[in-house]
């Protein structure tokens, strides 16, 4: 079941925090149901990044890369994100929600003023029109294939995905553990654990769900937004 909205009012986010959701956006909740082992759950919200990621690459043309661990970006401003959320069902199964939310048309004037210098949209980004539908129609196969793959174990090439479109992957990060807060380089991703260099040569491995917020520290001067050099 796919259910879509024109706007939110009430769009909820990570921690409970509001999402910005006006008109003129693609903001879709997709039901799915999985056998996966609980540990196993985290990889369906790559799965949904991976999958908007590619989806807005083709339709837009835009550059769209991820921020650990579900945002939606192009260069440095935020352009939606995704959110799963899950309940114990039936026979063993796993009911799912997966959420996304992705600024399509949204203009200068409809940011609020906590988001200007945060967010964007494809028309700011790139001056054209990308219907919901289009993206939608362009999400769903890539969703149900990398959905598939994670049930049937078939997770090097999702990972392999995700590492390649995560532009925190290498960046100095700030991450908050348990009221502690760690910073180092961001060195390793799997779909479970980060691994953090905290000191050179010393790499300490968390678990994604001890992790509440990480936010990036600003690039250095001659270095991409990805980590790399520009080329």
């Amino acid at each position: 079941l796919v259910v879509t909205a024109g706007a939110q009012t009430a769009g909820r986010w990570r921690e409970g925090r509001a999402f910005h959701s006006p008109l003129g956006g693609l903001w879709a909740s997709v039901t799915a149901s999985s056998r996966l082992h609980v540990a196993g759950l985290a990889g369906t919200g790559v799965a949904l990044a991976v999958a908007a990621a590619e989806a807005l690459r083709e339709t837009t043309g835009l550059d769209v890369t991820l921020r650990w661990p579900n945002d939606l970006m192009v260069g440095d401003l935020k352009l939606g994100g995704v959110l799963v959320e899950s309940r114990q069902g039936d026979a063993g199964a796993t009911r799912l929600v997966l959420g996304l939310g992705a600024n399509l048309a949204m203009r200068r004037q409809d940011l609020p003023p906590d988001l200007a210098g945060i967010a964007t949209s494809v028309f700011l980004s790139k001056g054209r029109h990308v219907s919901p539908d289009a993206l939608l129609q362009a999400l769903l196969p890539r969703l149900d294939v990398h959905l598939e793959s994670l049930e049937m174990g078939r997770t090097d090439p999702l990972l392999a995905r995700w590492r390649a479109l995560c532009r925190t992957l290498g960046r100095q990060v700030t991450v908050q553990v348990e009221g502690e807060a760690l910073t180092g380089l961001l060195k390793a991703i799997t779909l479970t654990e980060i691994g953090l260099e905290t000191a050179p040569g010393a790499l300490r491995t968390l678990a994604a769900g001890q992790v509440s917020r990480l936010s990036e520290e600003p690039a250095p001067p001659g270095v991409s937004s990805a980590g790399q050099p520009p080329p």
